[in-house]
């Protein structure tokens, strides 16, 4: 009884994946395909997997909320530094030789 409750389980599970996500086609090269081969084949996951975690992966560093985010989390982080020097006199020295 209990295999057939996680089966039905794994069955509802697998059906909302499937049912979130979209399917699309891609062009990639030869050596492209090949490397995506021998890193599915090494990791023991779908091709699909890959090109997924790529994209989430590229989606995450290139978002405009994702670099709002970085830069929020930045801002500040040296203002207790004293040994920084002043941009201004060190701008006013180089713009003196230019």
């Amino acid at each position: 009884m209990s295999e057939l409750i996680l089966t039905l389980r794994a069955y509802t599970l697998l059906t909302y994946i499937i049912e979130a996500m979209k399917r699309t086609q891609i062009y990639i090269s030869e050596k492209m395909k090949e490397e995506l081969d021998a890193l599915s084949q090494k990791r023991g996951i779908s091709k699909s997997e890959i090109i997924r975690e790529a994209v989430t992966e590229y989606i995450s560093q290139h978002s405009e909320r994702e670099k709002e985010m970085r830069l929020k989390t930045g801002a500040g982080l040296w203002k207790h530094k004293k040994d920084i020097p002043d941009l201004s006199k060190l701008r006013k020295e180089f713009e003196r030789f230019s």
